[in-house]
C-alpha cells in the first residue's frame, strides 16, 4: 500500500475522532517504511502499533464528519507522506498540543526529537511537555536517549531525576541529581531538587547538608530561606538559623510580599512566638489570596468536585467480591492534605516491606484519555499499570508484596478503583480537624488546594472529606480501616500489628520505624489555631 494511501486512512481515522486506531497506522509506517527509521530507538508501545497498524490497512472507514478542522489535517498528511521529516512531527505535536490531544501530541514530540538527536533544544521542548502531559514511560525512554547523545548535561540529568521523583523513587534520582550539579555546581534549582529526593528517601542529615550548601551560594533565595525555616524543631541548628534571620533581615528591607510573610512565620515560630508567627501567616495567607485570578471560581469549582464524588460514592454499589490472580496488595491511604498520610505510608511501609508509589495514581489520567469511548466497556480492560508506574511484570521481577499510594484526590476514584481491583485495601486517616487546618494554614501552597488560604474554606473543605470517608468506609466495609494518627504517632508498632490481619500481609519489626515517632509530633499551632479558628467561624456564622 502506498504512503498516499495510508495517509487517507489514518487522516480518516482521525476525522472520525479515533486517535488510537490512526496513531496505529502511523506507527505502522516506521515498520512498513525501515527507512524513515533514522535511530534504532523507538517507543515501548510502538511495536504493539505497529502491528495493530497493520491489521487495519486493509479496513478503509467512510470519512464521517468531525468538529476538527483547520491544520490539523495538512498535518496528519505531512507525517504521514514524509514521516522521515523533523518540522513536519514538530508541527503536528504543536497543534496536538494546542488541542490538548494528548497521545498524538506526545508521540509527534517524541518522533521529531528522534530524527535529530543533536539539536537540544528540540529534547528539552519534547520532555516538558512529556512531563507535563504526564506521558511519563514515553519521557523516561526520550530522556535516555538524550543522555546516550549528551551524557553530560546538566538539564538531561536533572530532568531524568525529576522523572524518578515524579515516580516516587527518590533514591534512584539522587545520582542523576548529584551528576547535574558536577556539570552545573550553581545551578539552585537542582540543588534543591536533590535536597527534596534526600528528605524523602530519609537521608534528613545529607538533605541539611545540601540545604546548607544551596543557602550558602544563594542565601538571598526566597525558596531557599523559606525551607530551613520550614524545617522541623531540632534538625536547624542555631547558627544556620541565625544566618538565615540575617539574610532575611535584609531581604525585609525591600517590599515586602507574602513570601516574607511567611518567612518571618517560620522564624518566630522557631523562636515559639506563636502568637506573632500566627500573625504574620495570617497576612501571608491574605495575600496569596489575592493575587490568585479567579480565586473564588477556583474554590467553588473544588467544592463542586467533592459535592460531585459525594453524589457518585452515595449512589454506588460495591461489585461482589470475585477471585483474582495473586498479585501484589494495593493499599490507598486517604485523607485530606496534611491529615498524616505520609507518616502512615512511611511506617507501613517500612513495618511491611512495601513499595511505595508516593501521590503517583494515574488512573484519572487514563480514564481522560478514554475520553472518547464509553468508560463503563474500557474499566475491565485496565490493568495494575493503569493506575501506577510499576507493571505486573516489575512486581514478580522485584517480589513485592504490595505498593502504597497517598494522592489526597483519589478519593475521587476510590469506588471505581475498589470494583477494578478487589484486592486494593483502603487505610483512611482519623486526624482532629483543628490540627490538621493548622497544618494546612501553615504549609505554603502554589497550585491547586484553593480552600488553603482562609479558616472557613479549610473548615468546609475537611467537612465535606469527612463526609466521602464516612460513606466509603461504610460501604468498603473489610476493605476499608481507620487509622488514628495520635494513636499512630504515640504506639506504631501496636498500631502497625493491628495491620496484619486486614491488609493480609505479615510484617516484622523494623528497628528504624522506631525513630518515626521523634521525628512527627503534633502541631504547635493546634492550640493557637483552635482559638483563632473558632472565634473566626463564630463571627461569620
Amino acid at each position: 500500500m502506498k504512503r498516499q494511501e495510508i495517509s487517507k486512512i489514518a487522516t480518516n481515522y482521525f476525522h472520525q475522532g479515533n486517535l488510537e486506531q490512526a496513531l496505529c497506522v502511523l506507527a505502522s509506517l516506521a515498520e512498513k517504511y525501515p527507512k524513515a527509521q533514522l535511530e534504532n530507538f523507538r517507543l515501548s508501545k510502538l511495536p504493539k502499533r505497529a502491528k495493530d497498524g497493520f491489521s487495519l490497512l486493509n479496513a478503509h472507514p467512510k470519512p464521517a464528519a468531525h468538529p476538527w478542522s483547520g491544520a490539523i489535517e495538512p498535518a496528519i498528511s505531512k507525517v504521514t507522506l514524509n514521516p522521515a521529516n523533523k518540522n513536519d512531527w514538530l508541527e503536528l505535536a504543536r497543534i496536538a498540543a494546542a488541542r490538548k490531544h494528548r497521545t498524538v501530541a506526545g508521540i509527534a514530540y517524541v518522533e521529531a526529537a528522534l530524527i535529530d538527536g543533536k539539536d537540544k533544544s528540540l529534547l528539552r521542548e519534547a520532555l516538558d511537555y512529556l512531563l507535563n502531559a504526564r506521558r511519563l514511560d514515553d519521557a523516561f525512554q526520550l530522556c535516555r536517549f538524550a543522555l546516550i547523545k549528551h551524557p553530560s548535561d546538566d538539564f538531561f540529568n536533572n530532568f531524568l531525576g525529576v522523572l524518578y521523583s515524579e515516580r516516587g523513587m527518590f533514591k534512584l534520582s539522587v545520582p542523576f541529581f548529584r551528576k547535574a550539579l558536577r556539570y552545573a555546581p550553581h545551578a539552585t534549582s537542582i540543588r534543591l531538587n536533590l535536597v527534596n529526593s534526600l528528605a524523602e528517601a530519609d537521608l534528613i542529615s545529607d538533605a541539611i547538608e545540601e540545604l546548607i550548601a544551596a543557602f550558602s551560594h544563594d542565601p538571598k533565595n526566597p525558596k531557599i530561606q523559606g525551607m530551613i525555616a520550614s524545617l522541623p524543631p531540632g534538625l536547624a541548628n542555631e547558627k544556620l538559623l541565625s544566618d538565615l534571620e540575617h539574610a532575611a533581615s535584609e531581604r525585609l528591607s525591600l517590599p515586602v510580599t507574602a513570601d516574607d510573610y511567611f518567612l518571618l512565620a517560620h522564624l518566630e515560630k522557631h523562636k515559639n512566638n506563636l502568637r506573632a508567627s500566627f500573625s504574620n501567616l495570617k497576612t501571608a495567607n491574605d495575600l496569596y489570596l489575592k493575587c490568585i485570578p479567579d480565586y473564588d471560581l477556583k474554590l467553588a469549582e473544588e467544592e463542586q468536585a467533592l459535592a460531585a464524588t459525594l453524589t457518585a460514592v452515595e449512589a454506588w454499589n460495591p461489585c461482589p467480591k470475585r477471585e483474582t490472580e495473586d498479585s501484589p496488595r494495593l493499599i490507598f491511604i486517604l485523607g485530606p492534605s496534611r491529615s498524616g498520610k505520609t507518616t502512615c505510608d512511611r511506617l507501613v511501609a517500612k513495618y511491611f516491606d512495601l513499595e511505595r508509589a508516593h501521590e503517583a495514581c494515574r488512573l484519572g489520567d487514563r480514564i481522560n484519555e478514554l475520553h472518547s469511548c464509553s468508560l463503563s466497556d474500557q474499566l475491565p480492560a485496565l490493568d495494575i499499570s493503569d493506575i501506577s508506574y510499576l507493571s505486573n511484570s516489575d512486581y514478580r521481577e522485584r517480589q513485592l508484596k504490595g505498593i502504597s499510594f497517598t494522592s489526597p484526590y483519589a478519593i475521587s476514584k476510590v469506588h471505581l478503583i475498589s470494583d477494578l481491583f478487589p484486592q486494593a485495601k483502603f487505610i483512611f486517616m482519623d486526624r482532629d480537624d483543628f490540627d490538621t487546618g493548622a497544618e494546612i494554614y501553615l504549609k505554603k501552597y502554589r497550585s491547586k488546594n484553593f480552600y488553603a488560604y482562609s479558616l472557613k474554606s479549610i473548615t468546609q473543605h475537611l467537612k465535606s472529606y469527612r463526609r466521602i470517608s464516612d460513606v466509603l468506609l461504610h460501604k468498603l466495609k473489610h476493605r476499608a480501616m481507620l487509622i488514628s494518627y495520635d494513636k499512630l504517632l504515640s504506639d506504631p508498632l501496636g498500631e502497625l500489628a493491628g495491620l496484619e490481619d486486614f491488609l493480609g500481609i505479615s510484617g516484622q519489626l523494623n528497628p528504624d520505624a522506631t525513630h518515626e515517632k521523634a521525628r512527627f509530633s503534633r502541631s504547635i499551632f493546634s492550640e493557637e489555631f483552635e482559638l483563632h479558628a473558632r472565634q473566626f467561624i463564630e463571627s461569620i456564622e
